[in-house]
């Protein structure tokens, strides 16, 4: 996600504290992405990839738990279970 693809999604300025936070975490999970992607299924990747984009903003933190959800990672309080 690109720093002004965040702005306009917090409707923030450019320099506002919620933009870095945005930065950092499109930052980590697209790290933890280039760690896992491997251990995902093909149509879990396809199908995640297609929700993540929809609405024009394309989101690592999307793609990552849309994944996460699909493969139960997730509990229903949303902490991460065990990798």
């Amino acid at each position: 996600m690109l720093p002004e693809t965040a702005a306009r999604k917090w409707q923030v300025s450019a320099s506002a504290p919620g933009l870095a936070a945005c930065k950092k975490d499109e930052t980590d999970a697209r790290n933890e992405l280039d760690t896992r992607w491997r251990k995902f299924g093909a149509s879990d990747k396809q199908a995640c990839i297609v929700e993540s984009s929809t609405g024009g903003d394309q989101s690592y933190v999307e793609l990552l738990t849309c994944l996460e959800m699909s493969t139960g990672q997730f509990d229903d309080s949303g902490r991460q279970m065990g990798n």
